[in-house]
């Protein structure tokens, strides 16, 4: 049997797959399919789809490229079950042109991707490969010609391995070297690209990478310097705000995109509903991979908090008493840079009823569902599938923070005359995300919530 490349593969059965997991509550906003299988939505609404440098382009010794922590972890015998690396990965940096075309046949506007910081700056800071930035201008280019829109990740996950080698995130410049690195991609696209993202998933990579060291640099830190590690990420974001802003050739809007570990009330009950609101967004150490010591650092508050109020949350302080003392002032004012928008990544959003004294319970999905079996210890459920429970749990962020967020951008769009992807978030996350901001210092600066990860 002649094999089939995996190009053609997804050509041919990106749209069924789309067709046979979407839920009905999706194709309700006006959502039709022309025969050459694009997908179009009401005007202002970004359909499209999202990687990352270290997990798609391949190549990243080519044309002078640097080494990241990825590079070096994916070395090691054993490190993937069948010994993949990403020397090939899905080879974007050479194919490219053919997944623009993919992109364009799946009937996206929209494509997220991330640079390669090491591509770009071999030693993490100072020398700049001229030939790393030329890729990108080539892949701007081609996405804006084709009328794609892209959003621009800086930094995800494949930090430079000649940082890590000086401490990496616990490094007291290691703020500033992200910020240095971020100034020059938006003095180079910047002029194209108006989408920006600082980081993606801060809790997951620092949890998994540096707090249970499942993934890279693979280390196990104690809590005083996972807070110190955290903080200064959390400055970086900041400081990389400023950054982007200063460098741009234009007006831009920038953000990041954190992982949602969310969950959904399994009624309008307030028990319910304080349950699922306790479960989004406290602050706690809970064993999420069997054999692996609980973690804190996946918590969406501990970063969301400082981001969005200038503050850390009080329980959080209760657990790392060390972020007392770095939360000063000035680094706060930083951390907590007006943002454009909240990006929020969801891969599963469970529903939980108040059980005993309250404490949250997973409840099982009913039949119908999409779903694939995920079992993270604690947090082992059936996660369903679709835009239908990543659109409902963005309505728990959005409420957790302020109904002023979406207030906000409705006002905005109606001066502009633009029409806001944000009224078609289902109200239960909205609401959320919106409350526990709203009583902030720093809440009139609330954003837009927009989805920029997976559906």
């Amino acid at each position: 049997m002649k094999p089939v490349h995996r190009r053609t593969f997804l050509g041919n059965m990106g749209i069924a797959a789309l067709a046979g997991y979407a839920p009905k509550q999706l194709f309700a906003l006006q959502t039709t399919f022309s025969n050459e299988g694009s997908v179009k939505f009401p005007a202002g609404f970004f359909w499209g789809a999202s990687t990352a440098a270290a997990q798609v382009e391949g190549s990243p010794s080519v044309d002078g490229g640097g080494e990241s922590v990825w590079d070096v972890f994916l070395r090691t015998p054993h490190a993937t079950k069948d010994g993949s690396t990403n020397v090939v990965a899905d080879d974007e940096y050479h194919l490219w042109a053919e997944d623009l075309k993919l992109i364009r046949q799946l009937g996206f506007n929209a494509y997220r991707f991330s640079a390669s910081w090491a591509r770009i700056m071999p030693e993490g800071t100072g020398r700049i490969n001229s030939k790393g930035l030329d890729y990108y201008d080539r892949l701007v280019d081609a996405l804006l010609a084709a009328k794609i829109t892209p959003f621009l990740t800086t930094y995800h996950f494949d930090y430079p391995e000649a940082l890590q080698k000086q401490g990496g995130w616990l490094h007291a410049d290691s703020a500033q070297w992200l910020a240095d690195y971020a100034h020059v991609l938006s003095a180079r696209l910047s002029d194209r690209v108006l989408h920006w993202l600082t980081i993606n998933e801060p809790n997951i990579f620092w949890g998994f990478g540096s707090e249970i060291g499942m993934m890279p640099p693979n280390q196990r830190l104690p809590d005083t310097d996972l807070v110190r590690g955290a903080h200064n990420i959390l400055l970086g974001h900041g400081k990389s705000v400023q950054a982007i802003r200063a460098a741009a050739k234009q007006k831009v809007e920038v953000s990041l995109a954190f992982t949602g570990l969310l969950s959904l009330p399994a009624n309008e009950s307030p028990g319910d509903v304080a349950a699922a609101k306790t479960a989004s967004f406290a602050v706690r150490k809970v064993q999420v991979i069997p054999g692996f010591a609980p973690m804190g650092m996946l918590s969406a508050a501990w970063w969301l908090d400082p981001i969005y109020l200038g503050r850390y949350p009080e329980d959080g302080l209760k657990l790392y008493p060390d972020a007392e003392r770095l939360a000063k002032t000035e680094d706060m004012k930083t951390i907590s840079q007006p943002l454009d928008y909240c990006g929020v990544n969801l891969y599963f959003v469970p529903h939980v009823k108040a059980g005993a004294n309250g404490a949250a319970e997973v409840v099982p999905e009913g039949p119908g569902y999409p779903a694939f079996s995920l079992r993270l210890g604690a947090y082992s459920r059936r996660a369903v599938l679709g835009a239908e429970v990543s659109l409902r749990g963005l309505q728990e962020t959005n409420r957790h923070y302020g109904k002023r967020l979406v207030e906000r951008r409705r006002s905005r769009c109606r001066r502009k005359g633009t029409r806001c992807a944000t009224r078609r978030v289902p109200e239960f996350l909205s609401q959320v995300i919106v409350a526990r901001f709203s009583g902030g210092h720093r809440s009139k600066r609330l954003p837009a919530l927009v989805a920029v990860g997976q559906l």
